[in-house]
């Protein structure tokens, strides 16, 4: 969605890197935001999938841990590449990200400004109930229990 909204922006001439803030030059445009969407899609099925190819396979039934763990590698890695510090994968916009996201967790203690505030709208857009709930619900069975497809 933030996608469209570049392309939107830069088709109807919105200065929209001034409004946020961003530095000149530093700003993404709609095929890095939809490649970084992407990249991160198709990492998070390979781990699903990864997951459930060991699940089922025969051979690897006895190491039930390590199948459990092919998630939560998959997210350790997405952490530790937003939190890199090396000017590798869009090093200044992680840094805003991370800026607006920690703004949006402690509103009441900053003044909320437009990028806080368009974070937070994009974030609760898809739902509570979808994006929220679900993945909290499924971390948490995830961390919690041997066995996480069991109801």
């Amino acid at each position: 969605m933030y996608a469209a909204n570049i392309y939107f922006w830069k088709r109807y001439r919105v200065n929209y890197p001034f409004i946020f803030g961003f530095k000149e030059g530093t700003e993404l445009g709609c095929k890095d935001v939809l490649l970084l969407s992407f990249g991160v899609a198709v990492f998070a099925m390979a781990g699903a999938l990864a997951n459930l190819a060991m699940e089922m396979d025969p051979k690897t039934q006895r190491f039930q841990q390590f199948t459990e763990l092919v998630p939560q590698a998959l997210l350790g890695l997405f952490i530790v590449m937003l939190f890199c510090p090396f000017n590798i994968i869009f090093r200044s916009n992680r840094f805003f990200f991370l800026r607006c996201m920690f703004h949006c967790i402690c509103a009441p203690l900053y003044k909320v400004t437009l990028p806080e505030f368009f974070l937070a709208d994009q974030l609760t857009k898809p739902g509570k109930s979808i994006v929220v709930s679900s993945n909290f619900r499924f971390s948490c069975k995830l961390m919690s229990s041997n066995d996480p497809y069991s109801s």
